[in-house]
């Protein structure tokens, strides 16, 4: 059980990183230190016309906005860095996200 653990951490960390880089290369940046699971990117514009425009493309993202109590615009979006550790997510963001601009 300890090694298995072990593999997924490691893994775990591997994609956070492939994630990060990726991200920072589109122009984002972090408004908290990467860790864990999932991480909060800024995106520059408001995240709900931007998931929109991903889920269309097949690709669901969480904007910000679903994670306060009064539901305002917001440029933060929630990633999971084991999905979005492919430069292909990144690249539909990055075209998504300048058509939102």
């Amino acid at each position: 059980m300890r090694r298995h653990a072990e593999r997924i951490r490691n893994r775990l960390d591997a994609a956070r990183a492939r994630s990060v880089k990726l991200a920072i290369a589109h122009g984002c940046t972090f408004a908290a230190e990467p860790a864990g699971l999932f991480g909060w990117v800024d995106t520059g514009v408001d995240t709900d016309a931007l998931s929109q425009r991903m889920l269309d493309e097949g690709y669901l993202i969480a904007p910000g906005a679903l994670f306060h109590a009064v539901r305002a615009p917001s440029t933060l979006m929630r990633i999971n860095f084991a999905t979005t550790q492919e430069a292909a997510f990144w690249k539909v963001f990055a075209r998504l996200r300048d058509a939102v601009k």
